[in-house]
């Protein structure tokens, strides 16, 4: 079996199991896929739910699921950043990291409504 054919079995598994809503699995198929936009899609549709249920440490893993040059991109998973910060009383960071996420919306004009 080829690693391109590995990989798609691996991405079809995440996409069935994130159907499934065993999310925790469909990140690990994710990341065996070797698929960042699949992984970054997966924890920006889920950070809502995680923070209602208020399970800030499953965010800071699957946060570092993310390369950091995809979160510096990304309002959601900025604001999802300063909310760990806040949890770990880490307040320096927190003003820019919202401020970075609000002129992403501002000047990408990005919907942050819920998925």
């Amino acid at each position: 079996m080829g690693v391109e054919t590995v990989a798609d079995l691996h991405a079809r598994a995440s996409d069935w199991l994130a159907a499934h809503g065993l999310v925790e699995e469909a990140l690990q198929q994710a990341r065996l896929a070797d698929d960042t936009a699949r992984v970054v899609r997966l924890v920006e549709a889920n950070t809502h739910a995680i923070l209602n249920r208020e399970e800030w440490m499953t965010l800071v893993r699957w946060l570092a699921y993310v390369p950091e040059a995809e979160v510096q991109r990304r309002p959601k998973l900025l604001l999802a950043h300063a909310y760990v910060k806040v949890m770990r009383n880490e307040l320096a960071d927190v003003p820019h990291l919202a401020d970075q996420a609000e002129r992403l919306i501002h000047d990408g004009g990005l919907d942050m409504s819920a998925d």
